[in-house]
C-alpha cells in the first residue's frame, strides 16, 4: 500500500453565519436550477451533455460554495482526472459534501448515492438522469446489484466512481467503520483507489445545523491505492487498512468502539448468509423448472 505523507494540520477559520444566512435562499434556488437544467441537458442534448458534463457540475458546486463564503483549499486533484477507471472513496461529513464534491468532480465520474435523494426536487432527477449510480439501502439484493452496476462503470465504461465507505455520516461528527461493499468493488474491477479526505465542514456546518459558517475546507486527495493483489475472501482487511489511512486526517467517529465495530461486522456476515441462502433458493428454482420442462 502507498505511504501516505505526514499529515498538515487545518484551521478551518470558521466566521460568521451572516452571509450564509442571506445567501440561503438564492443558493438554493441556484442548485435547484442549476440540477434541472443538467437533467434537462441530459435528457433532451446527450451528445451536448457528454461535452460539457464535467464542467456543468463543478459549476454547480462551486458556484454553491461561493454564495455561502466557502472556500475550497485542494491538493492532489490533478492525479484523479489523469486517471479514469478510479474509485474515489471519500469521508461523509455534512450536507455540504455533495457541493464539495460536485466542484472538484472528476472528469467523466460518477457518483453512488442513497435512492432517498430521488424525493429532492431537481437534484434527484439530475442524479438519475445524468447517470449516477442509485443504492436502494433498504434491499441488499437491490444494493449489491447497484454496486455491480459501479463496476461496470468502473471497469467498461472507464469512468471513475465516488462512494462514501462510511454508508452514512456520524451525527457526533469523525470517522465511522467502513462497509465492505465498496471493498468488494475495488477487488472485482482492480481500479486504483483514491482517498478523497474533506476537513473543516464539520466545524462549518456540524449534524442538525441548516445555516453553515463561511470559512474553508481543505480537501486531500492522496496517491492512489494499487489494488491488483486484492481478493474477495480480504476484503475486511483492505477496508481497514484504508481507515487507518482516513484517520491519519479525521478523528474516529464517538461511539465506534470495538463492540460496535464488531456488532457491524457480526451484521454484514449476516447479511452474506442471507444473499447466500437467496441465490441458492434462485439456482433450485431455476433447476426445478428446467427439470420440469418439456
Amino acid at each position: 500500500m502507498t505511504d501516505t505523507p505526514p499529515v498538515p494540520p487545518h484551521d478551518p477559520r470558521p466566521g460568521s453565519r451572516l452571509r450564509p444566512a442571506i445567501m440561503a435562499l438564492p443558493t438554493a434556488i441556484w442548485c435547484f436550477f442549476e440540477a434541472g437544467f443538467l437533467a434537462s441537458v441530459a435528457v433532451f442534448a446527450p451528445k451536448l451533455f457528454a461535452r460539457w458534463r464535467t464542467g456543468l457540475i463543478r459549476a454547480w458546486g462551486s458556484v454553491a460554495l461561493w454564495m455561502l463564503g466557502i472556500k475550497l483549499e485542494v491538493h492532489g486533484h490533478e492525479e484523479v482526472d489523469a486517471a479514469p477507471g478510479s474509485l474515489v472513496m471519500f469521508n461523509h461529513v455534512s450536507l455540504l459534501d455533495l457541493q464539495v464534491l460536485a466542484a472538484l468532480w472528476p472528469k467523466g465520474a460518477a457518483v453512488v448515492y442513497k435512492k432517498e435523494f430521488h424525493k429532492v426536487p431537481g437534484i434527484g432527477q439530475a442524479l438519475s438522469e445524468t447517470g449516477m449510480v442509485a443504492v436502494d439501502r433498504s434491499d441488499p439484493i437491490k444494493a449489491r446489484a447497484s454496486l455491480d452496476h459501479a463496476v461496470t462503470v468502473l471497469r467498461d465504461e472507464k469512468r471513475s466512481v465516488l462512494i462514501a465507505p462510511e454508508g452514512t455520516r456520524s451525527r457526533a461528527g469523525g470517522l465511522l467503520p467502513f462497509k465492505l461493499g465498496p471493498f468488494h468493488m475495488a477487488a472485482g474491477s482492480r481500479c486504483l483507489v483514491f482517498p478523497f479526505i474533506m476537513r473543516g465542514l464539520e466545524q462549518l456546518m456540524p449534524m442538525g445545523s441548516w445555516i453553515p459558517r463561511t470559512g474553508t475546507v481543505r480537501v486531500d486527495i492522496l496517491p492512489p491505492i494499487r489494488t491488483d493483489d486484492w481478493r474477495r475472501s480480504r476484503v475486511r482487511q483492505h477496508a481497514d487498512e484504508v481507515r487507518e489511512i482516513f484517520l491519519r486526517y479525521v478523528p474516529p467517529a464517538p461511539g465506534a468502539t470495538p463492540e460496535e465495530i464488531a456488532a457491524q461486522r457480526e451484521e454484514e456476515r449476516r447479511e452474506r448468509r442471507e444473499k447466500a441462502a437467496a441465490q441458492s433458493a434462485t439456482d433450485t428454482n431455476e433447476s426445478d423448472v428446467t427439470a420440469t420442462a418439456p
